[in-house]
């Protein structure tokens, strides 16, 4: 097979979409291995402190938090699963500890801040009502919010996701169309041994 610059646009037109879809996978890989590696992080020293008896605090929970690079949310969403996958009655009230001290240090933590200080403000009023059953007419009201929260980050990573492979498709083209610019514009193995030849006879002259 000749080598020529067309032999070698077409090389690397076939060759830049799959390294794009490799690095691509990879630091996505990279990015699921941390935070699997953060939430076991987590459990372990939950497991461990509730394993001691020992009580964990929202400053506890704040200091964790930091060490294991978890969100409160993230960690929250981690105890609920403890929670409920634990069989051990002394274990359960440990994660409901836990829950509540983590709750303390960012309540209604999915909603935006304007609302988290309505609901708050909300909360308060109910929590001094004589009836008890007030008292939980925002619970509701709570969860619809933070599940609409929930929906709208997963459609913004679905965007981010999307825009990521529009940009790896506009890449593929750009190298596609220089490769072939290229390709056009480079002379052939036959002109380039004829520019050779004319060039040495030239010397000779």
């Amino acid at each position: 097979m000749e080598f020529s610059i067309e032999v070698f646009a077409n090389w690397a037109i076939a060759i830049s979409y799959p390294v794009l879809v490799i690095f691509a996978f990879t630091i996505f890989g990279i990015d699921k291995f941390k935070k699997r590696k953060n939430c076991l992080y987590f459990k372990q020293i939950i497991e461990r402190k509730i394993g001691k008896n020992l009580s964990i605090n929202s400053e506890d929970c704040s200091r964790i938090l930091r060490a294991s690079g978890l969100s409160t949310q993230q960690a929250i969403q981690l105890i609920y699963e403890m929670m409920y996958a634990s069989d051990d009655e002394s274990k359960f009230k440990g994660y409901t500890e836990v829950l509540i001290s983590l709750e303390k240090l960012e309540p209604f933590g999915n909603l935006p801040t304007d609302l988290k200080q309505v609901i708050h403000r909300l909360v308060q009023i109910t929590e001094n009502t004589g009836s008890d059953s007030d008292k939980y007419l925002l619970i509701p009201l709570q969860k619809a919010l933070e599940n609409s929260k929930i929906v709208e980050e997963k459609q913004n990573r679905s965007k981010v996701m999307n825009n990521f492979v529009i940009c790896m498709g506009v890449g593929s083209l750009v190298i596609s169309i220089a490769s072939y610019y290229i390709s056009t514009k480079s002379p052939s193995k036959a002109e380039m041994v004829e520019i050779v030849e004319q060039g040495i006879k030239n010397s000779k002259n």
